[in-house]
């Protein structure tokens, strides 16, 4: 008698692009890998060239209705309703297993679900290790009981935390985020609008690139700049509106008495465009606050471009920055102390002419580079 493959369902409703190109990616070497009877994904983008991506794999992708869409941050009782969603759709298609995505966001709607999440075999992916002490033991509890089975970590510092904390070294892979780099359809008219624009402000030009969502901190950031009014400078703000609107920026930009330091590009920023970007500032500054503990794409694309880094001292971006000697760290949500290093870095680039070079940053972008390399371990690890 011969068994039947399983069939393996994603599941992910961050509709970030970066998190889709992540999960894209993963999906079509699982596909690839012939594990499975079938591979799906369970989304709310779009994205018509994820959905053409992913469906020319053989990747069945399930849409959330948008009635049914989360808008903005998600409470606990709506985020375990999604997730319910998800295993009853499971169940239907005949899933036998679910790979989440975003395991740091589901802890506690796992616990809640324990009926449900019994009779299917869970994986995830873990961005940052849980500093809080009742999410740490929450996931150690899923862990120990076989709710979720694996768990995926990209990074040495939670890798080295979760071993510590008992978890099996069969159960937990460390796999270094790749730099997702695509083409975009960038008009050539709009990119010189920006070369012209940026060509007047003064230098060095620092880049704080993402979602503007609280977590990532751009208010600690426009905080900070207040003691650096008299520093030629500026801070290139891109990215979509989240937590905060474009209004917001320039009501604290106002308040701080900071506007004319920041250029603004508030919208889904095309793949070209953000090349231009990395290729042009001189570093980056990544202002996020403690909840964020995982590690960041601009950090990933940061280090691909081997530019240097302003981050928090805190979690795996923290750890990553320190350990390879990328940049420079602050102490997290301290204007005064991100300051401090904003200082110190113009002051050294006055002296020098230049950015200072991040000592192991070739090491760090080698590990960025393989993103074929990324998608079969992580489907290996998976099967």
């Amino acid at each position: 008698m011969v068994l039947s493959m399983p069939r393996i369902l994603g599941y992910d409703l961050s509709g970030d692009e970066q998190d889709d190109l992540y999960n894209v990616t993963v999906l079509q070497h699982i596909k690839k890998q012939e594990h499975f009877e079938q591979v799906g994904y369970l989304t709310m983008t779009d994205n018509e060239r994820i959905v053409e991506a992913l469906t020319e794999s053989g990747v069945k992708v399930h849409h959330l209705q948008p009635e049914h869409r989360p808008q903005g941050r998600v409470n606990l009782w709506r985020r375990t309703l999604f997730l319910l969603g998800m295993f009853l759709l499971a169940g239907r298609e005949g899933y036998r297993k679910v790979h989440l995505f975003h395991l740091d966001s589901n802890v506690f709607s796992l616990l809640l679900l324990l009926p449900f999440a019994w009779r299917i075999h869970v994986t995830g992916t873990l961005h940052g290790y849980p500093e809080q002490w009742l999410k740490r033991m929450a996931l150690l509890l899923l862990l120990k009981l076989g709710i979720v089975n694996k768990v995926v970590v990209h990074g040495n510092y939670t890798h080295q935390k979760m071993l510590m904390d008992g978890l099996d070294e069969s159960k937990v892979a460390n796999i270094h985020i790749p730099y997702f780099k695509r083409h975009s359809l960038e008009s050539s008219g709009q990119l010189e609008k920006i070369r012209r624009e940026l060509s007047g402000r003064r230098h060095p030009l620092f880049l704080c690139l993402g979602t503007l969502n609280y977590e990532k901190g751009i208010d600690v950031l426009l905080e900070s700049l207040t003691v650096l009014r008299d520093y030629e400078f500026t801070v290139i703000v891109a990215g979509p509106e989240g937590d905060y609107t474009q209004a917001d920026l320039d009501r604290m930009a106002e308040h701080y008495g900071v506007r004319d330091k920041l250029y603004l590009d508030i919208r889904h920023i095309p793949e070209r465009v953000k090349q231009y970007y990395f290729e042009q500032c001189h570093a980056v500054v990544l202002p996020h606050r403690r909840m964020y503990t995982g590690l960041s794409s601009p950090l990933a694309e940061a280090a691909a471009h081997r530019k240097f880094i302003v981050g928090p001292r805190y979690g795996e971006m923290g750890y990553t920055i320190d350990t390879y000697l990328l940049g420079a760290t602050f102490k997290a949500e301290n204007p005064e102390d991100l300051a401090d290093k904003m200082k110190l870095l113009l002051h050294r680039m006055k002296e020098a002419g230049k950015p200072p070079a991040a000592s192991h940053m070739s090491i760090f972008a080698q590990m960025l580079r393989n993103e074929k390399l990324f998608g079969e371990r992580y489907g290996r690890f998976l099967a």
